[in-house]
């Protein structure tokens, strides 16, 4: 390569100060590169702003092919300068423009060979810290081994070895606008979502669905309280019977009564934190059936058990029974039970007449026996569910399951965004 047909010309960031412009012509002198064009053409950001300084060595031939390529073509003397004017303008920098020795104040150096106007091999040098670049200036002759005449080839210094790329050299802002051009509105708004996307979505929809439903189901089943059922007896003389309370029956009761109060707190404590209400309801079932011995016969009575209590008359139908609380929840309905157990024990009627009402005709030998056999009185304790119960639970987990996995979407949103 002829060295008169080769100039020199050195872009420096268009921020750049005197004192910048003033050090990197010195480190031109002293790598014996006069009378140099220094041009504020580069990028924008100040020194130790929001990018790194950008210095660019051109080195411009104009003239004939030049044989086997650029690189081949450089002498000796070229490469002594180039090696000089870098290792120089990185220590100006290092010791005048970076008191803290923070690295991001350390030059982004380039070499860019243009062969009439036209790139053909850039150098990026690195610039972590002064030893790695003193190494890669060391090591320069080794891309001469790399490259093979390309119309454009690229070299950069990384993990101690030199590295080829057909990547061009960037300054701060074109990686900025490319970066806004990735996303920008109109780049991406022709993207459709593969069909496998909408798959994923639907898949996603469904299981959240399931789950929301699903749990909301077993939620209610599993917070519902089981039916409760409390027995009494009866002295019956054939025509009457009188139901029995004693001392012991009491207190059989009573204990009934704290075994129901304690099972219901223990769901109480997990029913408090839904919507849950329920109907309390007392019933009583069929308690003596009709008899004959000739031919065999039976059939159940319904009977309505009837006690006054207080002047309160409370009837007790098989079929609705009386609700002594409604739409509540459990907590309220514990502390029904008192209530509830003064009513069996002291609301004893006087004795019930049994009587059949005939529904049917009936054939009865003549030496047959016809009987109410006394079978056993029964009271049932219900928590109906109110109708609103399921829907009110499954409006609760869908919010608990939005919020959960809205969290959830937003810590590994930043945590990806804080690896990055």
């Amino acid at each position: 390569m002829d060295t008169k047909n080769l100039q020199y010309q050195i872009i420096a960031n268009s921020s750049a100060t005197d004192a910048e412009v003033s050090a990197i012509k010195d480190a031109a002198a002293k790598a014996e590169i006069d009378n140099i064009l220094i041009e504020k053409t580069g990028g924008t950001t100040a020194l130790g702003a929001d990018g790194a300084p950008e210095v660019i060595l051109l080195l411009k031939y104009a003239g004939g092919a030049l044989v086997g390529g650029v690189l081949a073509a450089i002498g000796a003397d070229v490469w002594k300068k180039i090696k000089k004017f870098v290792t120089t303008t990185f220590k100006k920098y290092k010791e005048g423009f970076n008191p803290k020795e923070q690295w991001f104040y350390n030059p982004i150096i380039v070499v860019d060979l243009q062969v009439n106007e036209e790139s053909k091999v850039q150098i990026h040098f690195p610039r972590r810290d002064e030893e790695e670049l003193k190494k890669s200036v060391e090591s320069l002759q080794e891309i001469l081994a790399l490259y093979n005449s390309e119309n454009f080839i690229a070299f950069r210094f990384e993990e101690g070895k030199w590295l080829k790329t057909t990547e061009r050299f960037k300054n701060q802002e074109q990686i900025r606008d490319e970066i806004f051009r990735k996303y920008d509105s109109g780049a991406v708004q022709n993207i459709k979502p593969s069909k496998k996307l909408y798959g994923y979505g639907l898949l996603r929809l469904v299981l959240v669905l399931i789950f929301i439903f699903g749990s909301s189901s077993f939620i209610t089943q599993k917070l519902t309280p089981p039916d409760y059922t409390i027995r009494f007896k009866r002295e019956c003389d054939g025509a009457k019977c009188e139901k029995i309370i004693d001392l012991e029956r009491s207190e059989a009761i009573g204990n009934d009564i704290e075994a129901l109060s304690a099972n219901l707190e223990r769901f109480e404590f997990f029913a408090r934190f839904t919507f849950l209400r329920f109907d309390f309801q007392i019933t009583n079932k069929s308690q003596f059936i009709f008899a004959v011995t000739e031919p065999k016969y039976e059939k159940g009575v319904d009977i309505m058990m009837q006690c006054n209590l207080n002047g309160k008359d409370y009837v007790f139908s098989p079929n609705s029974g009386i609700i002594f609380k409604q739409k509540t929840s459990l907590g309220n309905i514990v502390g029904e039970l008192g209530k509830i157990q003064n009513i069996l024990i002291n609301c004893n009627p006087a004795p019930q007449d049994v009587r059949l009402v005939p529904t049917e005709q009936v054939v009865v030998a003549p030496n047959a026996q016809v009987q109410f056999i006394y079978n056993e009185e029964k009271y049932h304790l219900r928590f109906l569910p109110d109708k609103w119960n399921y829907a009110l639970t499954a409006l609760q987990v869908a919010i608990l399951l939005g919020i959960f996995l809205g969290a959830y979407y937003e810590i590994l949103r930043f945590v990806k965004k804080g690896l990055k």
